[in-house]
């Protein structure tokens, strides 16, 4: 137990792609895409990779392994989808 006179302690544990993906279809959102970024795809290799499809476009998100993030906003491909396979 801690101390009142000690500092408290906080530790970010991430989401794992489980979670994130879960989230986001109890959000309501359909056919979203939460993987370890690969050759080819829109992100740096092992980043974490999010697509979630809204209407004729796609909110693509990716976040680094050291938290920092970046996200862009495309339209879909041919078949609908965000991400190829």
């Amino acid at each position: 137990m801690r101390r009142p006179d000690e500092p408290c302690s906080l530790t970010y544990t991430p989401p794992t792609a489980d979670q994130v993906r879960r989230a986001l279809v109890e959000a309501g959102y359909r056919d979203v895409v939460v993987r370890t970024a690969k050759m080819g795809d829109p992100a740096p290799l092992a980043s974490v990779l999010i697509a979630v499809p809204v209407g004729p476009s796609c909110v693509v998100v990716h976040i680094r392994q050291d938290s920092t993030a970046a996200s862009s906003i495309s339209g879909n491909l041919p078949d609908g989808r965000c991400l190829g396979a």
